[in-house]
């Protein structure tokens, strides 16, 4: 390649990478958002898109080498992370109302297994790498090449939003926020969303044994180290990786076409290229970014820490979209939907209906009777056995959710909180109840005025969900701040709601759940759900009461700001606070809004 050849090539992909900058989604919610509000349906997108299938990868020796070679030093987990995000194509299923319906604009998750082991306990466990490099040292990389991940650090989550609240460019707005929080769901025994759907097992034409290699990880599986409350019921996959410019193509393809016919159908082929993309070759592409990258590794991106610009083949990046698709609609949603038909008929049908209520109201009298009743719920370790009815139960709930089927997810939260209940457990309970209100936003979003009794029902699960993730033995902190956010900002979209909504937020404020800068994004959505209600009332005194409230929340909104020594988001709340407390007789706040100008705002590390 020619000098001028290289250099244009070389601009042309600045423009892309820059196109693809670190706060892709954070520009498109500044667009989207209303100074920290955000509207019931983009709100409903993001949950969407984080509680998606999670899929657990795990490599053999050669497949993680041939993706260092490329220039993907996490091993080949990483060259399928990104294009999860949103996977190519639709598929038509019936609902469990009989309806049939489209599933488009899906979502997977890959996460490497080594991450998922690790995260799941507080001591060192005999690993699945380990018990396959004891059995060969030949199979997998002694040690984990990733650098993923699980749970919410909130310090890094602040960090970050320190980092973004610099930038004059970025609105901050509380969806920015919320989705940076769902990007740290951790593994938990009461919601099963982050646990894994299916194991992803990969191997290369470059491994010289591929039919043991392949045979010893899947027969490995069961030993994972997973936690008592994860069901191993585990789909298992597995992909051939074709060397599209060292090996054969037809020697590949037989031996792919024996793995099917020995290990099953589930089973996929994936040409790649082993030669490592860079500005030398025609038709690369800058590696895409995932849009769900977590706090930290924003952090390290952020620190510099990768400074090479990584590049794929056109080609490559094709065939790793049309495999995610097959993965998807062929593999993992048939699955979803087999498991939400069968575990309805077994675990949920017979609990509807009088037969139901009937069947609730014996286990109550026959627990209040006799304390040692035989339950499956161990309260010591707050957790249901992963073989249980309410264990099935929950999983039959959050599938129905992860297939669009909010309806049917719906009844079933309903069914399993009456049994959460009944057996104290809280967080199962509090999780639920979540969910509840969640899905019955979602159901509602083409019916913006929601009725008093609905509303009153809803407001209950909310009160519920807080009292059981906060004041019981087992809090959960993570899920209290998510709880608190997602279901504050479903109150902000509803225009009848947004007292309670400013009240749900003081509540989150003083519960000291969120650092810094979270505070300061929740002050000021506040003040502007008064400003925005402030027109809605024809009554006088209540609108002159209502201006009150805006002018205290906005100084509270400066406050916050000047807190974290961000003088410049600080200033236009200043500003309006003085504006109004200089044409009222109040001359305690109008001396507080007229001192905040001289407060010293010196940047703080």
């Amino acid at each position: 390649m020619d000098k001028q050849s290289e250099t244009t090539v070389k601009a042309s992909l600045d423009e892309k990478i820059s196109s693809s900058s670190l706060h892709d989604e954070e520009k498109e919610f500044q667009r989207s958002s209303t100074h920290g509000l955000c509207s019931a349906e983009k709100l409903s997108v993001i949950i969407r898109e984080a509680y998606v299938p999670r899929i657990s990868v795990i490599c053999s020796r050669d497949a993680d080498e041939f993706a260092i070679n490329k220039g993907f030093s996490q091993g080949f987990w990483e060259l399928l992370y990104p294009f999860g995000d949103h996977v190519r194509g639709k598929v038509r299923r019936r609902n469990m109302q009989d309806h049939m319906v489209t599933l488009e604009k899906t979502s997977l998750q890959f996460v490497p297994v080594d991450s998922l082991e690790s995260h799941l306990s507080d001591v060192p466990v005999v690993s699945i790498r380990d018990i396959l490099t004891a059995k060969n040292r030949t199979l997998v990389l002694p040690e984990a090449p990733s650098k993923y991940t699980f749970g919410i650090h909130y310090k890094n989550l602040e960090r970050w939003a320190w980092n973004l609240a610099h930038d004059q460019s970025y609105e901050m707005s509380t969806a920015m926020y919320i989705r940076q929080l769902l990007t740290g769901v951790p593994v938990s025994s009461f919601e099963t969303f982050s646990h894994p759907v299916a194991h992803l097992v990969v191997v290369t034409s470059h491994n010289p044994t591929p039919f043991e290699s392949l045979r010893e990880i899947i027969n490995s599986l069961p030993q994972i180290s997973l936690p008592a409350f994860v069901s191993n019921d585990i789909l298992n996959f597995f992909v051939y990786v074709h060397d599209e410019d060292q090996h054969d193509i037809e020697l590949s393809m037989a031996i792919f076409d024996t793995m099917l016919q020995t290990f099953g159908g589930r089973g996929y082929f994936l040409r790649l290229h082993s030669q490592k993309a860079t500005l030398d070759y025609e038709h690369t592409i800058p590696f895409p970014r995932s849009s769900w990258l977590s706090a930290e590794e924003r952090l390290r991106l952020l620190d510099g820490s990768q400074k090479e610009q990584q590049l794929l083949f056109e080609s490559d990046a094709e065939s790793i979209k049309r495999l995610v698709s097959h993965i998807a609609f062929n593999g993992v949603i048939p699955h979803l939907d087999k498991c939400v038909r069968q575990w309805d008929d077994q675990y949920a049908s017979p609990r509807r209906g009088f037969t139901g209520k009937l069947f609730f109201a014996s286990k109550k009298l026959i627990s209040t009777q006799n304390n040692t009743h035989n339950s499956n719920f161990f309260a010591s370790s707050n957790v249901y056995r992963p073989d249980s009815i309410e264990a099935y139960l929950r999983r039959l709930a959050d599938y129905s959710f992860m297939l669009r089927d909010y309806t049917h997810a719906n009844q079933i939260y309903e069914i399993a909180s009456k049994q959460y209940a009944n057996d104290n457990a809280y967080l199962y309970y509090a999780a639920s109840s979540e969910m509840i209100v969640i899905t019955e936003y979602i159901i509602h979003l083409d019916r913006p005025y929601m009725s008093l009794t609905n509303k009153l029902r809803l407001n209950d699960c909310m009160r519920s969900a807080m009292e059981n993730y906060l004041n019981k033995p087992f809090n959960s902190y993570y899920h209290a701040a998510r709880c608190f956010l997602l279901l504050g900002q479903y109150l902000s979209s509803l225009p009848n709601s947004r007292d309670d909504a400013a009240n749900w937020n003081a509540g989150l404020v003083f519960s000291k759940r969120l650092g810094p800068v979270g505070r300061a994004i929740i002050f000021q959505q506040t003040y502007e759900l008064y400003r925005q209600s402030e027109s809605t009332n024809s009554d006088t005194l209540t609108d002159i009461r209502r201006h009150r409230k805006t002018a205290f929340w906005c100084i509270m909104a400066a406050d916050a700001w000047l807190r974290c020594h961000i003088s410049f988001r600080a200033k236009p709340f200043i500003d309006t606070a003085k504006k109004f407390y200089s044409q009222v007789a109040w001359p305690d706040l109008e001396e507080c809004a007229t001192k905040l100008d001289d407060v010293d705002v010196s940047p703080k590390s």
